[in-house]
């Protein structure tokens, strides 16, 4: 399974549903904390995962995303990280062409959901002091969350529940570093 990395003005010739992007937004005060976040659970070699700050699954071979914001569940293009450092995950030999639009059509369901603010605040909990609460609406999501839940509808399996999962679960699972 190639990871591919992409720097400011690089952008991947072709992507296909399935595959999904890993990014660091530097410059945005949510995407700081959670990379702070994550280093106090991901430690030593594994620090490097904590780099991720966001994800987004590819849907369509024209580039289409569909990611969780703070606004919500929405479609973007891929060129929108043309600007930034994101590595391109390539889900090939992992996923078969059904499985690629089964990944697809779920996280499209989600379009319009809100952001899993709750979540996000029960991720900060755990991370922080180790208590793990259970707040979670079906109707809201997170973007590793979101990515993580469709590739589970796709028949990948992860050693935590995908709802809660952190960029850095993703970077871990799939083995991608920031280089």
């Amino acid at each position: 399974m190639p990871v591919e990395r992409y720097g400011p003005g690089e952008a991947p010739e072709n992507v296909r549903p399935g595959d999904f992007v890993l990014t660091h937004r530097r410059r945005r005060p949510m995407p700081a904390l959670i990379t702070l976040a994550q280093r106090r659970r991901f430690r030593g070699a594994a620090r490097a995962y904590a780099h991720w700050s966001h994800a987004a699954l590819v849907v369509s071979a024209q580039g289409t995303l569909v990611e969780a914001e703070g606004t919500g569940v929405r479609r973007s293009p891929l060129g929108k990280y043309r600007e930034e450092e994101y590595h391109l995950i390539r889900m090939d030999g992992r996923l078969d062409n059904e499985q690629r639009a089964a990944a697809a059509r779920t996280a499209e369901r989600w379009i319009g959901d809100g952001f899993g603010f709750l979540v996000m605040l029960e991720l900060t909990i755990w991370l922080l002091i180790g208590l793990r609460l259970r707040w979670i609406r079906h109707d809201h999501q997170i973007c590793s969350g979101l990515v993580a839940r469709a590739l589970t509808a796709a028949g990948q399996r992860f050693a935590r529940d995908p709802a809660f999962m952190l960029p850095a679960d993703l970077a871990e699972a799939y083995d991608v570093s920031a280089i």
